[in-house]
């Protein structure tokens, strides 16, 4: 495994990796440090980035309106 992008966004760690030659996949870090892999593959690190960017804003807003 390689990373390839390492970004903080809302308080929680992006990941972004290949594990084989021109595969990318993400991985989600909340702020209380526990780590959710998804099964997703990627040609390219940018179609990571944005899924992985989705996923972010996805469990931020769940995390906002879990806890109001």
């Amino acid at each position: 495994m390689k990373i390839d992008t390492l970004v903080g966004i809302d308080n929680y760690t992006l990941m972004i990796y290949s594990y084989a030659k021109g595969v990318y996949s993400f991985c989600l870090i909340d702020p209380s440090g526990i780590s959710y892999n998804f099964d997703s593959m990627f040609l390219n690190s940018k179609d990571a980035y944005e899924s992985g960017k989705n996923g972010v804003k996805l469990a931020f807003e769940f995390d906002l309106n879990q806890y109001q």
